[in-house]
């Protein structure tokens, strides 16, 4: 969202691309300008929250921004687990500290607390692993929603957004993950974890347990599972007479 509203060359000054080698919670910034290491981290990610919308968005804008493209990218109408937002915002005070010191950068533009407390909003979006693969499966497909027709990204801001979810998009895991499976790819710390395999579809899976990087522990299992059965390894040759994942999706 903040590379379709403010190109590629302002949010690579704000938040860099680079894989941190450190856990999500991490407060990870680069000697000399501040910026955090990638979106993906929650250094990162509050970052280019703040970036939805421009400086003068109020933070209820940007909450409905943030919803009605994420249900643009589902392809149904989702709704934030307001339960489930206040218990995060109560224990908020590491995101809280990374916030404070992100201002404190001049790097955050906003009040850190409205801030963290919109980006919380945005991570207590609650979705299906059906959701999920449905997300993937727009993004696999160039930003365009497979369901509805809807074109949510362009293809230029799809490509940049998977190489960055290839490189950073699993923590401090990443290596394990492209050597194993191989596809880009983000985790949450609910258990959900999307993937995308380009071209082809995206895959959705939920295990509430998480390993030490916080991922979840049975839905990498799955993935190891399905890139090794079917192929999806990016450096996996698609011969002409291997159709396995042609195959999967049919059954």
């Amino acid at each position: 969202m903040a590379l379709e509203e403010h190109g590629f060359e302002a949010v690579e000054n704000i938040v860099d691309i680079e894989p941190s080698g450190e856990s999500y919670d991490s407060i990870s910034v680069e000697d000399g300008t501040g910026r955090p290491d990638n979106p993906m981290i929650n250094a990162g990610a509050m970052t280019i929250h703040a970036l939805i919308g421009g400086p003068d968005a109020h933070a209820d804008e940007r909450d409905d921004r943030i919803l009605d493209v994420f249900s643009a990218l589902a392809g149904r109408r989702l709704e934030v687990d307001e339960e489930g937002f206040e218990h995060e915002f109560a224990s908020a005070d590491r995101n809280l500290a990374i916030a404070h010191m992100l201002r404190a950068l001049d790097v955050l533009p906003d009040e850190p607390r409205d801030v963290v407390r919109g980006y919380l909003r945005q991570c207590a979006i609650t979705v299906t692993t059906a959701d999920l693969a449905r997300m993937g499966a727009g993004l696999a497909a160039g930003g365009r929603n497979p369901v509805t027709g809807e074109q949510v990204f362009s293809r230029q801001v799809v490509r940049q957004a998977l190489s960055v979810m290839m490189t950073c998009g699993m923590y401090d895991s990443a290596g394990d993950w492209v050597s194993e499976v191989g596809i880009p790819a983000k985790s949450g710390v609910g258990g959900g974890i999307l993937g995308v395999v380009p071209g082809r579809g995206g895959i959705g899976t939920f295990g509430p347990r998480l390993d030490e990087h916080g991922t979840s522990v049975r839905g990498q299992l799955a993935y190891e599972r399905i890139s090794d059965e079917l192929g999806i390894h990016f450096v996996d040759a698609l011969h002409e007479e291997d159709h396995r994942w042609e195959r999967a999706v049919d059954a």
